[in-house]
């Protein structure tokens, strides 16, 4: 005998405590017990730098990166402006809050660079390749529907993770780059900001604004999804692999502004040295 259709029944009972599940031991439990030694920190200038530190004991993960925290313009200055809407933060930037207005748009932007689709055509083509989830079949037909599915499945994840929930709770969408860190050390980071994360006023908490706007977009799924694949299951394998895809993004925040410096002071040094033959000779 066939196992009921939850959906066909309209029996969400079972499935909601499947989610609930998760949620309670992977999304709030693990980074929650990461981050509880951990006082709230606020980000102060270096000016404005408390001169006492707690005592209380920290975990390396916030401790061990000897990375300079971005500065908080004072009162009275002026604001620094939000420069292109960059995904990310460097260390010893001057940064301000975003707005709630900012922060609704804010998913926005990120939809808008030219970059935005890859991770749809990469989740399409892979889950083409398995015939995995959501199950459209291997067909040419098949890989479009998987596409349309993978790319409203992004776009509702930038919303939540990026926008909704950050203006909900208070906090930052933005990734903080560390990259005076060792590479082991900034992978390690990259990771661990999927968790973790600031808050509007500098202190650093559990990144629920990620938890819950990925276990959010894993649940609209169910409506879009076919029969097969539209079960408490498939939500809990989505809300998983997205959180992980989250953390493969913060690699490439990490690294890539990196590889790009290296490669434009690069091009000065072989610019520099191609004009320096002829400037002797003339000499």
């Amino acid at each position: 005998m066939d196992p009921p259709n939850l959906l066909a029944m309209g029996d969400f009972r079972i499935a909601t405590a499947l989610i609930a599940r998760w949620f309670l031991f992977a999304g709030f439990f693990f980074p929650a017990a990461r981050a509880w030694p951990q006082p709230p920190t606020k980000l102060h200038p270096p000016e404005l730098a408390p001169s006492k530190l707690d005592d209380a004991p920290r975990p390396a993960f916030l401790t061990a990166p000897a990375m300079p925290a971005p500065r908080r313009p004072r009162a009275g200055h002026p604001q620094p402006p939000h420069r292109s809407w960059s995904p990310y933060v460097d260390p010893g930037q001057t940064i301000r809050p975003l707005t709630a207005r900012e922060k609704m748009m804010f998913w926005l932007h990120l939809e808008t660079v030219p970059y935005a689709p890859i991770p749809s055509f990469v989740a399409a083509g892979f889950e083409q390749g398995i015939d995995g989830n959501p199950k459209y079949g291997t067909d040419e037909a098949g890989f479009g529907e998987r596409l349309g599915a993978a790319a409203v499945r992004d776009a509702s994840m930038r919303f939540f993770v990026s926008s909704f929930f950050p203006v909900l709770l208070h906090q930052d969408p933005r990734y903080y780059r560390n990259p005076r860190a060792r590479i082991v050390r900034r992978g390690l980071w990259a990771g661990e900001q999927a968790l973790v994360t600031h808050t509007d006023s500098g202190r650093i908490t559990v990144n629920y604004s990620d938890i819950l706007g990925h276990l959010a977009a894993s649940v609209l799924t169910v409506y879009y999804y076919p029969a097969r694949s539209a079960n408490a299951g498939v939500v809990a394998e989505t809300w998983a692999t997205s959180i992980a895809g989250d953390a493969g993004n913060n690699l490439l925040l990490e690294f890539v502004p990196s590889i790009m410096s290296r490669w434009r002071r690069y091009r000065r040094r072989q610019a520099r040295s191609s004009q320096t033959p002829r400037s002797s000779s003339i000499q």
